[in-house]
């Protein structure tokens, strides 16, 4: 339920993972919620803390530090930070419109059908008094709507790509470190 920028949620994450600085977020085990087991969720939420199975438990990929951490919600948003360095995977699908939500469940139980699953239903049309004026509302659990797996499959491709701009800024520190060699020995001659 939080609208913000991705570089805001960047540099809230990053702000979060360094706790030499102003500690933001605790970093003790009972602030997060280790894995998706609802019986083990965290005084903080949906942030999860780095786990050997990776994304389906924590959020995270496998290939980041293991003091990584991440917030995910049921909008299928994701943002994960380690010590140097924090990126965001923003899905929204709870915006789309009531017609595009009854759309997109006919496609879905159209499949789940052939698979031989139960139909969902993550629309919910209620009306309730307010003042002796009827109000109709229409729910939508965008959750049923959007499956894990697509977050999961972007969160995975962007962990991947990190972990490339780390060894390519460690190969670059290298140079530079060697450039700045040669220059004082120059000098010094």
């Amino acid at each position: 339920g939080i609208f913000a920028s991705s570089d805001d949620i960047i540099k809230l994450m990053l702000a979060a993972s360094k706790p030499e600085d102003n500690i933001i977020l605790p970093n003790n085990r009972d602030t997060y919620t280790p894995n998706k087991n609802r019986d083990s969720v965290g005084v903080m939420g949906n942030v999860y803390r780095a786990h050997p199975s990776g994304i389906y438990d924590s959020f995270i990929d496998t290939t980041e530090p293991i003091d990584s951490f991440a917030i995910s919600g049921s909008t299928r948003t994701n943002a994960a930070a380690t010590h140097d360095s924090a990126y965001t995977v923003l899905f929204n699908p709870s915006s789309m419109n009531i017609e595009e939500a009854k759309e997109r469940v006919l496609k879905i139980n159209e499949i789940r059908k052939k698979e031989g699953k139960e139909p969902i239903n993550p629309v919910q049309e209620f009306e309730f008094n307010r003042d002796g004026k009827l109000i109709r509302r229409n729910l939508i659990d965008s959750r049923l709507l959007f499956p894990v797996d697509p977050m999961a499959k972007a969160v995975q491709s962007v962990a991947h790509t990190v972990i490339k701009l780390r060894f390519l800024d460690f190969v670059m520190r290298k140079q530079e470190k060697r450039i700045e060699k040669i220059n004082v020995s120059k000098n010094i001659k």
